[in-house]
């Protein structure tokens, strides 16, 4: 579950003419690709990673994303809200301040923001922390401070919102994805 990878379509098919600047890495990809050298596998991670946003900004740009996070992300009122709320997803976020980021209304805000992403503010936030959540699950983290570090004040709300998101309960979630 990644609401900015589930906004893409299914394929994404894209010149390599038209990304720009693009070029030159993809050539020191292949450079390091095929080099005996240490540390390779690091640099080529993060090549990857350039290149994935690389790739996302040029979707975004393009228009190639109609619902979503990507296309709220195009919006430029939107990306304010949507940027600040990743960017600190434990604030207790109230629909008031994200629309003062935008410079909307509430009401306009909350209807333009489900126009675009395809689901309410409070929705996409909830999701946002899910995901979250679920990465450091993953990492091994205890859910009491999962809970808190994505902004819900216990474990049980965590485990609602969870639940209800995923269709299982996190302990029964890192389960199925320890094996």
């Amino acid at each position: 579950m990644n609401p900015i990878t589930d906004a893409l379509p299914g394929v994404v098919m894209v010149e390599l003419a038209e990304l720009t600047g693009e070029g030159s890495l993809l050539d020191l990809m292949f450079e390091e690709a095929f080099a005996e050298r240490s540390g390779k596998q690091a640099i080529m991670d993060r090549l990857c990673e350039v290149l994935l946003i690389s790739l996302l900004r040029h979707c975004i740009e393009q228009g190639l994303t109609q619902r979503g996070t990507l296309a709220g992300l195009s919006d430029n009122r939107l990306a304010k809200a949507l940027i600040a709320m990743h960017n600190d997803p434990a604030r207790q976020w109230d629909l008031a301040s994200m629309s003062l980021l935008a410079g909307m209304s509430r009401a306009r805000f909350a209807h333009h923001f489900r126009q675009v992403t395809g689901e309410t503010p409070a929705d996409y936030l909830a999701s946002w922390r899910v995901m979250l959540a679920q990465r450091l699950l993953k990492r091994g983290y205890q859910l009491k401070y999962v809970a808190y570090d994505v902004g819900y004040g216990s474990a049980s709300a965590l485990t609602r919102v969870f639940t209800r998101k995923v269709g299982c309960a996190p302990s029964d979630w890192v389960k199925q994805h320890d094996q």
